[in-house]
């Protein structure tokens, strides 16, 4: 492997130590440790506790100065539950994974695919991403994601194994848009996690987001837009007992409904084989106001104070 060095290894390292004392508790106690050290993170972080707090008032503004920071401080203990939990949930098999599923909203997901034109999965940093991904894969798989890999190689491959486990093939920057027309007209699954920053020159788009412009990346809507691909807003929220519920929300078509479950983009919207911006811009801003609508249901899963 190269690009190997002495930090990466040294950060793999200590990425294991905490994996193994994490896995030295059960699930849910693991889950509840995070969050006693998202409460220390709440208490002593202070310029994220200001940042989720300004943020919080402008997306709620009937929510008065109390009530922000109730959420404020359990949004701090899901951080922390939530890394506990990812460290935590490298242990599970198949037959754990779904034994700590429940399922909502399945019958979405199966209305989609019968379109026939691939399949878009958009996860969110709302809940875990990951478990829904690896969930999407045990489920419905194989589920190809595209992003941007981690910095250290060391742990990006080990992300990629964990992930191949469950059915989720993974693909990294910038190659996996090429990769990702083929599998949708293969008639596939892509899941993309619709409101990750983009990488240093990448393409970029701002939309709407509780009425501040957000930066994300188009490609998932040009792809859907291409291909008459509909997406699938999916979320795996935590549960009690160390569980997750998997919520699937109804799809998103790429144009308006009332066209078709799957018509791909007339050749009127494209320029150079491409969607045209205007409608790039639109769809973008309608997967968004669908995870606008979940975090709105339940805002102390959401990172207010990370960006």
């Amino acid at each position: 492997m190269t690009g190997v060095g002495r930090r990466h290894r040294l950060g793999a390292l200590a990425y294991r130590a905490a994996r193994a004392l994490v896995r030295l508790l059960p699930h849910a106690a693991a889950r509840w440790a995070g969050s006693r050290l998202g409460d220390f993170g709440h208490a002593f972080d202070r310029r994220h506790r200001r940042r989720a707090l300004v943020q919080l008032a402008a997306a709620f503004p009937d929510l008065d100065r109390a009530g922000c920071r109730r959420i404020a401080r359990r949004a701090f203990r899901h951080l922390g539950a939530r890394a506990a939990d990812g460290l935590s949930a490298t242990r599970f098999d198949l037959v754990e994974l779904c034994r700590r599923l429940t399922l909502e909203g399945w019958e979405h997901l199966q209305t989609a695919e019968a379109a026939g034109r691939g399949l878009l999965v958009l996860t969110t940093h709302l809940g875990s991403w990951e478990i829904a991904t690896w969930a999407m894969g045990t489920y419905a798989g194989p589920v190809h994601g595209a992003g941007r890999p981690l910095a250290n190689p060391l742990l990006a491959a080990e992300s990629a194994r964990s992930a191949e486990r469950f059915g989720v093939r993974t693909r990294p920057e910038p190659s996996a848009t090429r990769e990702m027309i083929a599998v949708l007209e293969a008639g596939e699954k892509v899941a993309t996690v619709i409101d990750r920053q983009p990488p240093p020159g990448a393409d970029r788009i701002a939309v709407p987001f509780f009425g501040r412009p957000l930066e994300v990346s188009p490609v998932p809507a040009r792809l859907a837009l291409a291909h008459g691909t509909l997406a699938v807003p999916v979320f795996a929220l935590p549960a009690p007992g160390g569980r997750y519920r998997l919520v699937v929300r109804a799809a998103i078509h790429p144009r308006n409904p009332a066209a078709g479950p799957a018509d791909p983009a007339p050749a009127a919207e494209l320029t150079a084989g491409e969607p045209a911006a205007a409608s790039v811009a639109a769809l973008t801003g309608r997967y968004l106001a669908a995870l606008e609508a979940e975090v709105r249901r339940r805002p102390d899963l959401w990172p207010w104070g990370a960006r």
